[in-house]
């Protein structure tokens, strides 16, 4: 049976009309059994592409189609790990390099690649060091070269619709991307109107005079193996790699006596249970890097479920002693996890750049890089992209944007725009007449298509191998090196990532410190204690934290006000229990923090519950 080795999907930006997960469906659907997306210069949809082929029975080939300058193209597959390696450095090179020759770089990173290519120009230069075929995709004769020469032929026509209204929205796409109308498109700016996703057996009859091609095409597919994510993390490593666990313990042991002073049994004890968990994972490089990251700026706060670990509060990554306040260690990192750590650290907004230099700099492009977001078309974006398609000027064009509903970008409103925008009140002025309402229909599908990559807040990728062999890179807008991978794949890739953010609130705070101690020089705001102070629990207390990060909300401060308690305790489980829809428990909880009697849902939690009074308030309960 024929393989599917040229579907396109919307990750080749403003070319493809549909997601990998369609398109997998719909190739199950159709019988086959094993398939390629191969996006243009990209493997931006490679975690959601792996992932629907599970889902649907598929065997997928990782692949991609490259460019370069002077047109040479090829579809290029991945075999095995090492070509998946060297896919992602093809790729890598294609974003990266400003000279880059297709030629060149498959001879370089030839390893594990399969290469098909209707070029003559690769076949002259690459044929002995790459395993290259040729690309038959047209009801055509092989040319001459092709035949004296006896290249072998794979057939892999474009799959790029679903149904033939696909070719319209295709069309836009490509309007939208060249800057162009409609009418004035370009044959070779388009797909052609036959890149039909059909079945295998139409396929085979389209091209049975080409017998011999679809022989090696099926011989192709059946030999090259399987793409899947990494079964474990690529961590992150210092380089006495294999001293980490030794260095993690001298750190932390260190760092414990700066934090307590001195060091009974149940601090060593908890610090002896982590650090167990923590190499036997494979984690001690991880601790260490972040702890050099945090080291780079003189206040950080550590956040999320690493605020459980003494680990991480011996060494500055966190700042509250998990001991004094019950918490649980294995909320953060457990036996039966798989994922990795995951420790969000916040810098005074104003350092956090000179904190991605300084990890850039150590580290270099090598072995680090930023993770991407992928941009979808929203209502907004689609409707103004669409209506200059159309002619429309930019002032009309703004009169209708400006006054969209955040909503409109909802899937369930995407197929009738027309109706939705008529029903709106503020447009009620502004007159949808011809060609609004093929404006909007058209925006509508193209609502939620990727649009382009930005960089994500904060995220950074450190490997311990060249980050290219395991992952696609491009140039952000700022000129970091980015993943082409937003977070939810690059962590299904196996990759660790580390949230280095911005906080105005520790900028407030430094800046305070600095005045105090322009007029108490002596002040060391590392030996005070907060949470003990009577004036701080006092104003906690009538909810006065308008400017207080995480309890200036009214809800918050309501609550405060309520339960007239400031101290650092109930403040934890105040912050914890506003959520949507939890105002009945909201209440029974003030009713029993003012001595309303209770009984525990059940003997074995009623010590767990103990201190928020029987009511399951934390993630860990």
């Amino acid at each position: 049976m024929l393989p599917l080795l040229n579907a396109v999907s919307s990750y080749s930006l403003l070319r493809g009309v549909h997601s990998p997960e369609a398109i997998c469906r719909t190739a199950a659907e159709l019988g086959y059994r094993i398939i390629s997306i191969t996006d243009r210069n990209n493997l931006y949809g490679y975690p959601l592409f792996i992932d629907a082929c599970r889902r649907f029975g598929l065997k997928p080939l990782a692949g991609a189609e490259i460019d370069d300058k002077s047109g040479d193209s090829a579809l290029v597959y991945a075999d095995g790990p090492d070509g998946f390696s060297s896919l992602c450095s093809l790729v890598s090179e294609r974003q990266l390099s400003e000279s880059f020759s297709l030629a060149e770089a498959l001879c370089v990173y030839g390893s594990g690649i399969v290469a098909v290519s209707e070029s003559r120009a690769l076949f002259d230069r690459c044929d002995d060091r790459v395993t290259l075929f040729y690309r038959q995709w047209r009801l055509r004769r092989f040319p001459e070269w092709v035949r004296k020469r006896e290249i072998p032929a794979i057939i892999a026509p474009p799959a790029v619709f679903l149904n033939p209204d696909d070719i319209a929205t295709h069309r836009m796409l490509r309007a939208i991307d060249t800057g162009s109308t409609l009418s004035r498109l370009r044959e070779e700016d388009l797909f052609p109107d036959t890149a039909l996703l059909q079945s295998p057996q139409m396929i085979a009859e389209r091209f049975e005079v080409f017998d011999t091609a679809i022989a090696h095409t099926e011989a192709f597919a059946d030999k090259v193996a399987a793409s899947t994510t990494p079964e474990t993390c690529i961590m992150p490593e210092v380089q006495q790699s294999e001293r980490s666990a030794e260095i993690l313990r001298e750190c932390t042991m260190a760092g414990a006596l700066w934090r307590y002073g001195t060091l009974d049994d149940r601090i060593t004890g908890r610090i002896d249970h982590e650090l167990e968990l923590i190499v036997s994972k494979r984690f001690a490089g991880y601790f260490l890097i972040v702890d050099d990251i945090v080291r780079q700026s003189p206040r950080t706060c550590g956040r999320g479920s690493g605020a459980a670990s003494i680990v991480a509060y011996s060494l500055g990554i966190t700042n509250v002693d998990p001991i004094r306040y019950n918490l649980m260690f294995e909320r953060f990192l457990n036996a039966s996890r798989s994922d990795p750590p995951d420790i969000d650290i916040d810098f005074a907004w104003d350092e956090r750049d000179g904190v991605l230099d300084y990890v850039f700099r150590k580290y270099g492009n090598d072995h680090a890089a930023m993770v991407a977001t992928h941009q979808t078309c929203g209502a907004r974006m689609a409707i103004r992209e669409v209506a200059r398609v159309y002619g429309r000027t930019e002032h009309e064009i703004s009169a209708v944007t400006k006054k969209i509903p955040w909503f409109a970008d909802l899937q369930s409103y995407s197929d009738d725009l027309e109706t939705l925008l008529a029903a709106w009140p503020g447009l009620k002025e502004i007159p949808l007449d011809e060609p609004w309402p093929a404006i909007l229909k058209d925006a509508g599908k193209i609502i939620g298509l990727p649009r382009g990559i930005g960089t994500h807040c904060g995220g950074v990728v450190i490997t311990g191998c060249p980050i290219r062999s395991v992952a696609p890179l491009q140039r952000s807008a700022k000129g970091y090196q980015i993943l082409q991978w937003e977070k939810d794949g690059t962590e299904a890739m196996g990759l660790v990532k580390i949230d280095l953010l911005g906080n105005r609130s520790l900028a407030v705070i430094r800046d305070a410190v600095r005045s105090v101690k322009k007029e108490f020089p002596d002040f060391d705001e590392t030996r005070i204690d907060p949470q003990s102070d009577p004036a701080t629990i006092e104003l906690l207390a009538k909810g006065a934290t308008m400017g207080v990060f995480y309890v200036e909300s009214p809800a918050m401060r309501l609550l405060q006000r309520k339960s007239r308690r400031g101290d650092f305790e109930h403040l934890v489980i105040h912050s914890s229990i506003i959520r949507p829809a939890a105002n009945k428990y909201i209440r029974e909880y003030l009713h029993r923090l003012n001595g309303k009697p209770y009984r525990p849902l059940h003997p074995l939690i009623g010590k767990a519950l103990e201190e928020s009074y029987g009511i399951m308030v934390y993630q860990e309960d």
